[in-house]
Parts: C-alpha cells; sequence; structure tokens
C-alpha cells in the first residue's frame, strides 16, 4: 500500500489530535506532520515535501486561505492540493470562496471521519493521476523528439548523398534541375519545425514554467530559453545539440554561457534547477 505525506495546519491543538487519530486508525502508513499556524507550515515546507495538506481557515495572524495564496506562488509548493477545514465559514458563499482560492475541497467542522477520509483521499487520488499525466505527456514529447532527431539523421544521410550527384550531373540541365529541387525539399524538412510544434504542446504542459523562467531571468534570449526547455525535459546534449543544429562543443559553451547569465553556482545542477521553477 502506498504511503502519502500528509501535513494538518490547526492552531487548536485539539482538532489536530482528531485529525491525527482518524488517519492513525485509518492508514497506518501514512507519514502525519503538524503546524499550529500557518508560519509555522510554511518553515515546515522549506524542507519537507508533502502530497497534500489539510488547514483551517480560522487561524490568528495567517488564514488558511493566506496560506494556500503564499503556497500557490512558491514553485515547490504550488501543486500541493489543499483542503480547507472550517467550523465557522459553512454557507456555499464560503465554501465557493475557499475553492476560488484555490482549495481542492473542504471540511466541515465538527468533523466527521467517513467525510474527511472521503474528501482526502480523493484529492490524493486526483492529484496523482494527475501527475502520471503530465508524466505520460512528458514523455510523448521526449518520444516525439527522438522521432525528430532519427528523421533528421535520415535526412542529412539523404542530403550528403544528393550532393555527391551533383558533379555527375552538371551535363544533364533537367536532372541538375530535380536535384537542386529535391536538395531544397530534403534543407525545408530538416528545418526546426518539428521541435516547434513539441515546444508549443510542452508550453501547454507547463504554463508556468516559461513564465517564471523569464520573470526570473529577463535578459535571456528565445534561443536560451528553448534550450532551457530541452533541458528541463531531460533531454541529452547530443538530443538537444542536433535539435539547434549545432556541434556538442557549441552546446557546452552555450550551456557555461546562460549559467553564468542566470548567476547559477558552478555545481548547481541546471535541469533540477529548471525543474524547481
Amino acid at each position: 500500500m502506498k504511503s502519502y505525506k500528509i501535513l494538518l495546519v490547526d492552531d487548536a491543538i485539539e482538532n489536530l489530535k482528531t485529525m491525527v487519530s482518524i488517519i492513525e486508525n485509518n492508514h497506518p502508513n501514512y507519514t502525519i506532520y503538524q503546524a499550529n499556524s500557518g508560519h509555522a507550515a510554511l518553515d515546515l515546507l522549506e524542507h519537507t515535501l508533502v502530497d497534500i495538506i489539510l488547514t483551517d481557515w480560522e487561524m490568528p495572524k495567517m488564514k488558511g486561505l493566506e496560506l494556500m495564496a503564499l503556497l500557490k506562488t512558491k514553485p515547490i509548493t504550488r501543486n500541493i492540493p489543499c483542503i480547507i477545514v472550517t467550523g465557522v465559514r459553512i454557507t456555499a458563499s464560503n465554501l465557493k470562496t475557499a475553492i476560488d482560492a484555490g482549495a481542492v475541497d473542504y471540511i466541515r467542522k465538527p468533523i466527521n471521519a467517513l467525510e474527511m477520509l472521503a474528501r482526502m483521499n480523493s484529492a490524493i487520488l486526483i492529484a496523482e493521476n494527475h501527475k502520471q499525466l503530465l508524466q505520460a505527456k512528458e514523455a510523448q514529447i521526449v518520444e516525439n523528439v527522438a522521432f525528430t532527431n532519427e528523421t533528421n539523421h535520415f535526412l542529412k544521410s539523404l542530403l550528403s548523398k544528393t550532393k555527391k550527384l551533383e558533379d555527375k550531373t552538371k551535363s544533364h540541365p533537367l536532372l541538375q534541375k530535380e536535384i537542386d529541387l529535391l536538395n531544397n525539399n530534403i534543407n525545408e524538412k530538416l528545418n526546426n519545425r518539428n521541435w516547434q510544434i513539441q515546444l508549443e504542446s510542452y508550453q501547454k504542459l507547463y504554463p508556468i514554467f516559461t513564465k517564471s523562467l523569464v520573470r526570473l531571468h529577463p535578459s535571456l534570449t528565445s534561443t536560451e530559453i528553448e534550450l532551457c526547455q530541452m533541458t528541463r525535459l531531460g533531454l541529452k546534449n547530443k538530443e538537444i545539440a542536433e535539435l539547434m543544429f549545432i556541434t556538442l562543443g557549441s552546446l557546452r559553451v552555450s550551456k557555461s554561457r546562460l549559467r553564468k547569465k542566470m548567476g547559477l553556482p558552478t555545481k548547481q545542477n541546471l535541469q533540477l534547477y529548471l525543474v524547481s521553477l
């Protein structure tokens, strides 16, 4: 049975005890973290990633909705599903406000064990399915990129052979014309259009990534942004070089310049940094 990490946030110790008891009695393999305030939750999330958060709405200093709003601003926590727990704000309007603020569901107080487990398990399942869907779509993009490179290899080989025929057909204008036309068609197919199609799919898959990248590093060129996108996908240097029509040496230089431009430490893993955005 898969284990999940649950963060419970409530300023009332009795509420925390109730939720902990419900989870432990039904999912003893789950790891439970507790925080008695929004600030304590943020501190914990600085070094611990969780799969779901259940937070009280009415808390002193930082309310549950404020906590969720802050979580949405951080790349590492923005996709963690949050369930709002409330005993006062239970009208339809209140609940709509919570959902609009980013809550995936709500639990009314006094807490009912069956309701809490059902809503919590549903939120975990939806988040898990969404994650798997993203991974599948990302894998499809990588597969399409590999196919593009294989096609380019074939076209380059074909172009090399037609070039050799040019010297032999100089005395045959009509044949020379056909070869020139063939070469033009091959060169047209060798352009970067296929990667552009995959790039468009990638941007739809991760719409926030490019925006975050440009916001943090506004001086990046369009080519450098594409390099970041390919690197984030986990493409190998050879694959990236072929897609960009440059040598491996040129790619290494480009990556080195990119790191300096972004102000990354020498030992900072570029791909891991980009994934965190």
